[in-house]
C-alpha cells in the first residue's frame, strides 16, 4: 500500500507546483531572452551588405545541434571596399550543405561592414 500513498503525494505535490507556476512571467521571460538572442541580426537589418567569403579552414567541433553538426569556420571575407578580413565562425551546417564549406569554395555572407567580426552570417 506504500507506494500507492507515495504515487498521491508525488501527485499532490505536482498539482500544488503547477498552481504556483506563474506561466505569463516565464513566457515574458522567454520572450526577452529570444529578443536578446536575435538583437544582432535585427541590427543588421538597413546597413546590412551581401558579398562573398572564400573559406579557408573548417573544424569539426564534435557538437551537434538538432542533428546537425556545428563546425567552426575559418572565412577570408572581402569588404565592399575592398579590404580582406579573417572571420572566425561557429555554425550549424545540415549535412546536405557541409559540402559547401570546403577549403576553397566561396559562400555568400552577409555582415555589417563596420564590425565584421561579429556580425556575419552565413547563406548556406
Amino acid at each position: 500500500m506504500g507506494f500507492f500513498k507515495d504515487v498521491r503525494k508525488l501527485s499532490k505535490m505536482g498539482h500544488e507546483q503547477l498552481g504556483q507556476l506563474d506561466v505569463k512571467a516565464r513566457l515574458a521571460e522567454a520572450q526577452s531572452r529570444l529578443d536578446a538572442l536575435n538583437a544582432p541580426v535585427a541590427a543588421l537589418d538597413g546597413v546590412a551588405v551581401t558579398t562573398r567569403a572564400t573559406v579557408v579552414r573548417v573544424q569539426d567541433t564534435g557538437t551537434v545541434v538538432n542533428t546537425q553538426p556545428v563546425v567552426e569556420a575559418e572565412l577570408m571575407v572581402l569588404l565592399p571596399t575592398g579590404v580582406p578580413v579573417q572571420v572566425t565562425r561557429s555554425v550549424a551546417v545540415s549535412p546536405l550543405h557541409l559540402h559547401r564549406l570546403q577549403p576553397g569554395r566561396q559562400v555568400d555572407v552577409r555582415l555589417d561592414p563596420a564590425d565584421p567580426q561579429n556580425t556575419l552570417q552565413l547563406a548556406l
